[in-house]
């Protein structure tokens, strides 16, 4: 979620020599389909399988047509929105629907979506997650906001099938100050909570 995205390519190649696999782009910035399919057509990685290059921060159905039409591999929402999942769904794209409540969450899975954002997770924490997945065994789940190395491991813990880090994983003070080799390190510390 940057303002700027001029170091879309050095910041995607740091983030995949420190073991990240799935990277988003967030439509808060208007550049971001133009980067995606920049960036797919120059990083193998994304056209082998090795990792993805998806766009989050869709919001509604001719956002979702204008970032599948860009070529991501995969969308985010913030939102509950099923003519996105719908139209996600139709184009064979992975989604990520964004959830709060049980009952939206489980609303999103019916909708088709292939996994549920809990959003925001920062006031939640693990023992949801693990408390929805008691009734809901069969959610994917990947909570989003407020995650980063010391709780993401706690997350995957409780049962969330992925999580979902920003602004602790690539903070734009970091992007400005070229700092990559920090930015490489929060990535590393991240996958490496993941892991275990």
């Amino acid at each position: 979620r940057l303002d700027c995205l001029d170091q879309a390519d050095r910041i995607v190649d740091t983030l995949l020599e420190a073991g990240v696999r799935c990277i988003e782009l967030t439509l808060t910035n208007r550049n971001a389909p133009a980067w995606v399919s920049r960036l797919v057509a120059q990083n193998s990685s994304f056209r082998t399988g090795q990792a993805y290059l998806g766009i989050g921060s869709v919001r509604n159905l001719e956002e979702a047509k204008w970032v599948l039409d860009a070529g991501c591999q995969f969308v985010v929402t913030p939102i509950m929105q099923p003519e996105v999942i719908r139209r996600c769904v139709e184009a064979k794209v992975p989604i990520a629907c964004g959830a709060y409540t049980p009952t939206e969450i489980a609303m999103a899975w019916e909708c088709g979506a292939d996994m549920v954002k809990v959003f925001p997770a920062r006031g939640l924490g693990p023992g949801y997650i693990k408390d929805l997945l008691a009734p809901m065994p069969y959610l994917k789940l990947m909570p989003t906001g407020g995650i980063d190395a010391k709780n993401a491991g706690d997350y995957l813990r409780a049962g969330a099938t992925a999580v979902g880090v920003g602004g602790n994983l690539c903070s734009a003070a970091l992007v400005e100050q070229g700092d990559w080799q920090a930015i490489r390190q929060n990535a590393l510390s991240t996958v490496q909570a993941c892991r275990e």
